[in-house]
């Protein structure tokens, strides 16, 4: 008896056409939105397809406008290719090793260098020592002299003065590391610190995962060292650069073009 009863509110079965005609409507009510057009070109221009490097740079500019009002150009420096006067391969492997070995101007910048950031870092650590390294004249100009700086800067500091700094760092001396990798990161930190604020020079990037950490830094032409700005990687107690240099001096001795 109660089976039979009518289910209260329940609605009666819909035919197949009433089915269809509902499902059409719902699908007419859901409309795309509209996407703003671009404007017509006339001319020859409409013909033409837009290039991703066009898009991507109007894109670029677009968003550098959003925030600061300005428009900003991306600065690129293009490589040349080697063009030598002398003909023959002997000929052109030694006009090339020429222009590539560190001229006396570019040892005379390296060593004003060298004192200026010892000039800054004693202020910091007492006993202190720096060594600067060219590996290829600075009049060049090389497009790829920020990606891979062509000076290397080494700060020699003395165990005790190390240790010292670490004394008055940390108040508990079971809170300073014991590595000496991490000792370098510390100090490699607090003289690119010194460095960008009160030394003049500014930071590029840092690569602390190798098993020599180090900081490429700029030496602005403000310094007043050189013309143009000069990167530089900034290294703590590091032994590479000194033992590059030195098989250079010792490979020059046999040939000197070994020395580019």
């Amino acid at each position: 008896a109660v089976m039979n009863l009518p289910v209260v509110g329940a609605r009666a079965p819909r035919s197949k056409e009433q089915m269809f005609k509902a499902s059409h409507s719902c699908a007419t009510s859901i409309r795309k939105p509209k996407l703003p057009r671009e404007p017509m070109q006339k001319g020859a221009d409409a013909c033409r397809p837009k290039s991703v490097a066009h898009v991507a740079t109007a894109k670029g500019m677009q968003e550098s406008t959003k925030g600061h009002g300005e428009v900003r150009q991306m600065s690129w420096n293009p490589v040349k290719p080697a063009e030598f006067t002398a003909v023959g391969w002997d000929a052109e492997v030694h006009e090339l090793t020429g222009k590539i070995v560190p001229s006396a101007r570019s040892d005379e910048i390296v060593q004003q260098l060298a004192k200026h950031v010892k000039l800054e870092v004693s202020k910091v650590f007492a006993d202190v020592e720096v060594m600067a390294f060219a590996f290829s004249d600075l009049m060049r100009q090389t497009a790829f002299g920020v990606a891979v700086p062509e000076v290397d800067i080494v700060v020699c500091l003395k165990p005790h003065c190390m240790q010292d700094f670490m004394d008055c760092r940390f108040r508990q001396r079971s809170s300073i590391p014991k590595e000496e990798y991490k000792l370098k990161k510390i100090a490699i930190r607090t003289c690119t610190e010194h460095l960008v604020h009160k030394g003049g020079l500014k930071f590029r990037r840092s690569a602390f995962r190798g098993q020599e950490p180090k900081v490429t830094l700029l030496a602005p032409a403000a310094l007043g060292i050189h013309s143009d700005s000069i990167p530089i990687d900034l290294s703590v107690n590091s032994l590479t650069p000194i033992h590059h240099a030195a098989l250079l001096t010792e490979c020059g001795h046999m040939d000197p073009r070994a020395e580019a």
